[in-house]
């Protein structure tokens, strides 16, 4: 979420902080200023990574958006209150979470004019859909998880989450299977509810612990990536849980996602772009910039919607000429 999360949380280790150093050195570039304009244009890749976008070849969204070669990007809906996280609708369509508005809706597939799902909720934010299509949703000001059904709106509550510290509360949340992902934002840690998927289950564990202030989750391939949004951090932590492996040093992630061709996809908030990640090598560049407040990423069919919270916009970010991944300089 928008830098509201901005104080550290306890607990980061001066190990992992060597070990992005060291990354950061290899990279080149990592010191990008934050919050740059978004009509400055992309800051340079770093070393390994795709292509950012120049004059040259690259097409402009009519909202002044820069794609990199290979993407293309379109505008799904305008005029929300401040879209923040997305999930892929199994009728078709994005579920998002309105922060200002504190609702939660769906766009349609295609775009159009959304419909409202749920209202009354404090600060939501992150969204899963089970698998019978009822929603869990992240209740930041109450630092809890919600269910809620589609249909009718009601909401009830799921799990509470403790919070001793001063920091915001729950930010994304994502499922693994059968199993929910909580990024425990205030308190540093990943969580994993066993078994959420088929109904409560009682209390979370611990997966990992370490970092700052944990915002968004995916697992791909029996991994699970880590958006580190204070600790400018991508991590990868073992499906069972373990030490965390830092994966890229990035701008203030947002939220991670799988992208085409085994890489990631990430939301930067610190420089208004998204960027796909080399899930192996850490390899990354940007692919769309010019964004406000790039905050939730969910894969619909074979593209990506983004939310822009800053600009009240969702967007659709796909592959225009698919490629493996970030090239190599």
């Amino acid at each position: 979420m928008t830098g509201r999360g901005a104080q550290d949380a306890p607990g980061a280790r001066a190990a992992v902080g060597a070990v992005l150093a060291a990354l950061a050195a290899g990279c080149g570039g990592v010191g990008t200023p934050r919050h740059a304009s978004a009509g400055a244009g992309a800051p340079a890749p770093r070393s390994g990574g795709a292509s950012a976008p120049s004059s040259a070849g690259v097409p402009r969204s009519p909202a002044g958006l820069s794609v990199s070669a290979g993407w293309r990007v379109s505008l799904l809906g305008p005029g929300f209150g401040g879209p923040d996280d997305l999930a892929a609708a199994p009728a078709g369509g994005v579920y998002f979470s309105d922060v200002h508005a504190g609702e939660l809706g769906l766009l349609p597939a295609g775009g159009g004019t959304p419909a409202l799902v749920a209202r009354d909720l404090d600060v939501p934010e992150g969204i899963a859909v089970l698998p019978s299509g009822m929603l869990l949703v992240a209740e930041q000001g109450k630092n809890r998880i919600l269910r809620v059904d589609p249909a009718t709106g009601a909401a009830v509550p799921w799990m509470s989450l403790s919070n001793p510290t001063d920091l915001f509360g729950v930010d994304g949340i994502a499922l693994a299977g059968a199993e929910l992902l909580i990024p425990d934002s205030p308190m540093g840690t990943l969580l994993q509810q066993d078994g959420a998927a088929g109904g409560p289950s009682g209390e979370a564990r611990p997966l990992a612990v370490g970092m700052r202030r944990p915002t968004g989750a995916a697992e791909v391939g029996g991994t699970i990536y880590v958006a580190d949004e204070t600790g400018d951090a991508l991590y990868a932590v073992p499906g069972g849980g373990g030490a965390l492996r830092p994966v890229a040093a990035l701008p203030e992630p947002d939220d991670v996602s799988a992208g085409p061709g085994g890489t990631l996809l990430v939301t930067c908030l610190g420089d208004g772009t998204v960027r796909q990640v080399n899930a192996a090598t850490g390899a990354e560049g940007i692919v769309l910039s010019g964004l406000g407040s790039p905050q939730g990423l969910a894969a619909v069919g074979g593209a990506f919607a983004v939310a822009d919270e800053a600009r009240n916009r969702i967007y659709l970010l796909a592959p225009g000429a698919p490629e493996a991944g970030p090239r190599s300089s």
